[in-house]
């Protein structure tokens, strides 16, 4: 199939990155978000251990706009990913992916939960 590059478009991405991080103990944090159009994905995981092996997805049941969630990945008794989904699903009103990849303990996900709402109390843009 031949194409004539005057019928090439190329259109700019409509995906925005934003990268942050925090602190833990002596472990460094990060947070990768993905904005889409109508949704958004949150990676976090230790900053030098590129890791994916867990992953939630929210969204608002329209009829109560309460969040209602699943586990797409990862251990199924875990729920901190879809715990910390339901809230920014309910905080953003729109479908929120979460893919957390750290030892759950309670300091980690205390801090983890500050710093997503700094974020997005400070940086709205890119939620």
């Amino acid at each position: 199939m031949d194409f004539n590059k005057e019928e090439i478009k190329i259109n700019p991405s409509t995906i925005g990155v934003y990268t942050f991080t925090t602190n833990v103990a002596e472990r460094q944090i990060k947070f990768e978000v993905l904005k889409f159009k109508d949704s958004i994905f949150v990676w976090i995981g230790e900053k030098h251990m590129r890791v994916f092996n867990d992953l939630s997805l929210s969204t608002l049941f329209p009829k109560t706009m309460e969040p209602i969630g699943t586990k797409i990945m990862g251990d199924q008794t875990n729920l901190t990913s879809s715990n910390i989904a339901n809230k920014l699903s309910k905080k953003l009103s729109k479908p929120v992916y979460v893919s957390f990849n750290l030892v759950d303990d309670r300091l980690t996900v205390a801090v983890v939960n500050s710093k997503l709402a700094e974020e997005i109390k400070n940086n709205p843009q890119f939620f």
